[in-house]
């Protein structure tokens, strides 16, 4: 962070001292396709769990975290007219609600998850344009990224042989997490200082060691369920029965699950990784 600070602070000494040929805002926005890593795994592992009960009914399904809104905005200095530097703050929202049911006549099972994750990058790039015709540029950026990231969701449980209806809610803490991220696009002249913008955008980046306060409330054929406290969320293989199958699942606990019927136990990471398109404008000041 510091050498990123530095950088910053000399980019604008080297301005200062008239070595920059200019300066422009972009501001962009569009959508974005999230690969969702260890969220994404665990949603196809219960999925893969519930199919795998023959005498069930399935109906519906868990959803992973996918298309995400994507914005931005940057100021580059531009050293020569093909070259800069931006520093800039973008804003990443991805949620996906989704349910599941079993049932076998009078019996079922249900889960619903409703996640929600937000990040703030913060991102130095590299900036390089290449003029095709007077008004056409080819642009192309990529740099580091400080990723401001938080997770959260209510995963509600039904099980009617138990009579058990309960509700797990985290929050998380914010994670910070070093990516990288990049753009190739069009710029577009409308006038002599704007500038219209279509790119592909694409990063690698994660949300990891997520930990925050959660909440457990509900009810069962003992009486009522309640709890609360700070943990980490940990991605689990789990083992339906003796000598079955291991399917994905995630715990919160302040320590690493150990069990006999879990294995391949991490923190869990969700990715950002991805790739979008995005739209916007670019002004030069």
């Amino acid at each position: 962070m510091k050498r990123v600070i530095a950088i910053v602070c000399l980019c604008f000494t080297l301005s200062a001292a008239g070595f920059a040929a200019g300066i422009s805002l972009r501001l962009t926005g569009g959508m974005y396709y999230m690969t969702g890593g260890d969220y994404n795994n665990i949603i196809q592992g219960r999925m893969d769990y519930y199919n795998s009960l023959s005498d069930f009914s399935i109906t519906s399904n868990l959803e992973k975290l996918t298309l995400s809104a994507n914005f931005g905005a940057e100021l580059v200095l531009d050293f020569t007219d093909n070259v800069g530097v931006g520093l800039g703050v973008g804003f990443l929202h991805a949620t996906n609600d989704g349910s599941v049911q079993a049932t076998n006549g009078s019996l079922s099972l249900m889960e619903e998850l409703t996640p929600l994750v937000t990040s703030w990058p913060i991102m130095l790039n590299l900036h390089v344009t290449i003029p095709i015709t007077e008004k056409v540029n080819i642009h192309f950026s990529a740099g580091p990224g400080l990723y401001l990231s938080t997770f959260q969701f209510d995963r509600t449980t039904d099980d009617s042989s138990l009579s058990l209806d309960e509700t797990l809610s985290f929050d998380s803490s914010t994670c910070v997490s070093l990516g990288f991220q990049g753009t190739l696009g069009i710029e577009y002249g409308i006038s002599d200082t704007v500038f219209m913008l279509v790119e592909a955008t694409g990063r690698s980046a994660y949300a990891s060691n997520v930990n925050g306060p959660w909440t457990l409330n509900g009810g069962w054929v003992n009486g009522a369920i309640s709890g609360s406290g700070s943990g980490t969320v940990w991605y689990e293989e789990v083992q339906s029965s003796p000598g079955g199958n291991y399917y994905p699942d995630m715990t919160i606990k302040d320590t690493e699950p150990i069990l006999s019927t879990l294995r391949n136990v991490r923190s869990a990471k969700i990715s950002l990784g991805g790739f979008g398109l995005q739209v916007g404008l670019k002004f030069y000041l």
